[in-house]
């Protein structure tokens, strides 16, 4: 077992010296802004469903719950798709969250963030992008290539 540990030991400082050594990004290197507006807005659909699926998961954890409402809000201002396609988001939530995952850790784990995950990977909300989002393959910033996010 202690061999398993050092070889292990051994790998990880292999794979992790290399970014040890670089220096960490300073001034005009740090990255100041979301970078949303480069992804589409198909990409952006999504991660909002994430964003808000997480929220509401979390409704009892008010920072957890008021960051992934704002990561949701920041990116829905400079998004293209309707009304309706709120409303499928939340509907979609509401079934994904509601579902019952067995877990090993016991009935009082309810695994929210995987039933998240699995809504963000699902056939029903990439046929949500495909009814809803008008343009899927365009981003913000390739249709506003002077605004800022």
């Amino acid at each position: 077992m202690i061999a398993i540990r050092r070889v292990f030991a051994a790998f990880a400082l292999l794979v992790s010296g290399p970014a040890l050594c670089l220096d960490a990004p300073t001034g005009a290197q740090r990255q100041t802004s979301p970078e949303f507006a480069r992804r589409s807005y198909g990409q952006n659909y999504a991660d909002i469903a994430l964003a808000l699926c997480v929220a509401q998961a979390y409704a009892s954890e008010p920072r957890a719950n008021h960051d992934a409402n704002a990561t949701a809000g920041g990116i829905d201002q400079r998004s293209n798709f309707p009304e309706a396609g709120h409303e499928a988001i939340a509907s979609l939530i509401t079934r994904y969250l509601a579902r019952d995952y067995p877990s090993v850790q016991g009935p009082g784990t309810r695994l929210d963030l995987m039933k998240c995950l699995d809504l963000y990977h699902s056939e029903e909300l990439a046929a949500q992008v495909r009814r809803f989002v008008p343009t899927p393959s365009r981003s913000y910033e390739r249709d506003h290539p002077s605004a800022k996010p």
